[in-house]
């Protein structure tokens, strides 16, 4: 009989080398069972071994961006332009674009790719996330705290910060440090898993982001612990 070392070694590497043609969700049925069976995910770049999108995806109708419908698309300039909360909050936020740079943490990415989002959203005049995983900061020299990626993102772009399940990093200097908060109801990409980002990747400088223990798993609940009913 086929040892459990030896089943969850053949998963892993049929996972990660995408051999699938059976069906679409053979590949999904086989990571539950690798996770079920070592308690571990799946490591590999970027999180995806699928194919990655590509603009060239996207079909924009400007007829809902921005009516009326250009008669030329070619020479008439359309506007992409984005306001959040103009004429409801005192500090609306206007994007140049109606992409932004979604949320991935400090942790399951690294500081300089979430710095170089940062620069990203001033450069485009768009938002980037901070994650669940709490903000870049340096410790200065007199011993004060520089809200770092917050600064990068400016004075062009604009910076959402994510009050998640796990309130990694959470403190009111964070939450008055952004443009916009995110308040993260559960975990959209494993809906009904909790998030984990495994101990060894959980360095002192992470810990510290996070506010927890060096070197241990840290684990984020499925759904946020403060929102219980439909009045929270």
């Amino acid at each position: 009989m086929e040892s459990e070392v030896g089943l969850w070694r053949k998963l892993y590497a049929k996972i990660t080398t995408r051999r699938y043609s059976e069906n679409l969700y053979k590949q999904s049925l086989d990571e539950i069972r690798y996770k079920a069976i070592t308690g571990r995910y799946v490591v590999r770049g970027f999180g995806y071994s699928g194919r990655l999108p590509h603009f060239d995806d996207l079909l924009l109708v400007p007829a809902h961006l921005a009516p009326p419908t250009p008669l030329d698309s070619y020479r008439e300039k359309v506007d992409v332009t984005v306001s959040i909360g103009k004429g409801m909050v005192e500090k609306p936020v206007f994007l140049n674009t109606p992409i932004m740079i979604g949320a991935m943490s400090y942790g399951a990415t690294s500081r300089e790719f979430k710095l170089a989002c940062a620069k990203a959203a001033n450069e485009t005049g768009t938002a980037s996330n901070t994650g669940e995983g709490g903000m870049m900061t340096t410790r200065l020299p007199d011993g004060t705290v520089e809200w770092t990626e917050y600064e990068y993102t400016k004075p062009n772009g604009y910076l959402v910060v994510q009050f998640a399940s796990g309130r990694w990093g959470v403190s009111v200097d964070y939450l008055l440090h952004s443009d916009m908060i995110e308040v993260k109801f559960g975990q959209g990409a494993k809906p009904g898993m909790e998030g984990h980002l495994l101990a060894e990747k959980v360095t002192k400088k992470i810990a510290e982001t996070r506010g927890m223990p060096e070197g241990t798993d840290c684990l984020s609940p499925a759904r946020h612990l403060d929102i219980r009913c439909l009045d929270d």
